[in-house]
């Protein structure tokens, strides 16, 4: 029975522990390829526990192993932003970098002995700039892609003027990402918008705007119809004036003729 009143007592011990003190991460995020990106990691601990010594912190990316403290070969692409912050800034983002983040942090507090505590992990999901333009191919096809992260909640869509015209189809190209590419046929010179989204929340778009593709017979168009009347109008009088102008002409000639046989007449 000593041996279950033990395990009891560190179940209890245990529990305590992680009721107090505890560390939060973010499920996700989303970064551009290149780009800098902070791995926010937050510290929970109530006010009966109090620290005797400077936590010893902790990263792994799990498919990795330790990231912190960073290995020689990694000391150039990350740095903790402060003291006293447990995130870590990770520098010129790469695929290779995409994966599950775990915060750790080695405690010793006047309560308890030295004990480890860890967060839930945070999901790095990596997107590449989108390419929105004509297929080279068929210039009457428009096409949009981007390479994102694999298994992650990315979804890309091509709309007009609110409309969704098509959304996600995926393409695996590598072992770190999948191509998200759509393509639509050109039919209007009104502009085109491809969105990148991530679990429903737009993460960054592309604008593609025709000058050159037919336009679609429902297409409106706001045309100068003033301008226009008064074209037609210009022309209307102008020639009216020369009708009138012939007119005149014709009997004027014929005036001067009636005037010509009176006078050989006397």
């Amino acid at each position: 029975m000593n041996w279950l009143l033990r395990i009891f007592l560190i179940h209890l011990l245990v529990s305590g522990v992680s009721s107090v003190v505890s560390i939060e991460q973010p499920s996700t995020l989303t970064t551009s390829l290149g780009q800098n990106v902070t791995l926010p990691c937050t510290l929970k601990i109530s006010s009966d526990h109090r620290l005797t010594s400077e936590p010893i912190l902790y990263w792994e990316l799990l498919t990795r192993g330790r990231l912190w403290p960073p290995l020689r070969k990694d000391q150039g692409r990350m740095q903790r932003p402060e003291s006293g912050n447990w995130s870590i800034l990770l520098k010129h983002v790469q695929w290779e970098d995409g994966g599950q983040y775990q915060c750790k942090l080695s405690l010793t507090t006047q309560n308890e002995k030295s004990f480890r505590v860890k967060g839930r992990g945070t999901e790095l999901l990596l997107y590449d700039q989108i390419l929105f333009q004509p297929s080279d191919l068929n210039a009457s096809l428009l096409q949009c892609q981007v390479n994102v992260s694999k298994l992650s909640g990315f979804d890309l869509s091509i709309s007009q003027s609110g409309q969704i015209l098509k959304s996600t189809g995926r393409n695996s190209t590598s072992l770190h990402y999948v191509t998200l590419f759509q393509t639509v046929t050109l039919r209007s010179h009104r502009p085109y918008e491809c969105k990148l989204h991530f679990n429903g929340e737009l993460v960054t778009t592309s604008i593609f705007q025709d000058e050159s593709g037919p336009s679609s017979p429902d297409e409106e168009y706001h045309r100068p119809w003033i301008l226009y009347g008064g074209l037609i109008l210009v022309q209307v009088v102008c020639l009216l004036v020369m009708t009138i102008a012939m007119f005149y002409q014709l009997l004027m000639e014929r005036t001067i003729c009636i005037i010509t046989i009176s006078c050989l007449s006397y």
